[in-house]
């Protein structure tokens, strides 16, 4: 499926439905999941367990817990790719697909993304999800 068909059917947040199966690593403030519509097979995604579409939206500890999940997940993709990418999106019209906060890691890419190739990126299947997500908790609990 298309990643751009798939937000059209969107009627709630998928972050704030994650299930546990989907949940690389948490703390209490927040997630790391990998991207299911990623611009790298590795594509992680960190994201606050709070629905807040902004930074500044968030309270010192959630911040704080955030930013620890952020390195966290710099240390993983770091252990598999030399190269990657932190990007962070933020207002109306910066092509933001999910409006819940998140940070994006992404390996291996240069980031100078236009909206029209967001919606033609690929969308992992529930299986392949799994597979793959399922992998990577192995992986950064070590």
């Amino acid at each position: 499926m298309k990643y751009g068909e798939l937000l059209k059917e969107l009627k709630d947040c998928p972050f704030c439905k994650l299930k546990k199966r989907e949940i690389i690593f948490e703390n209490e403030f927040g997630k790391i999941i990998l991207a299911r519509a990623p611009y790298h097979k590795n594509h992680i995604l960190i994201i606050p367990n709070r629905h807040v579409n902004k930074m500044s939206e968030l309270n010192d500890k959630e911040a704080l817990e955030l930013h620890r999940l952020e390195l966290r997940g710099i240390k993983f993709i770091s252990k598999l790719h030399k190269n990657f990418s932190i990007l962070y999106r933020e207002g109306d019209n910066a092509g933001k697909s999910i409006n819940h906060l998140h940070i994006n890691i992404i390996p291996e890419k240069t980031l100078m993304v236009r909206q029209s190739r967001i919606e033609e990126r690929e969308f992992y299947s529930e299986e392949e999800y799994e597979k793959l997500t399922s992998k990577f908790r192995k992986k950064i609990n070590n």
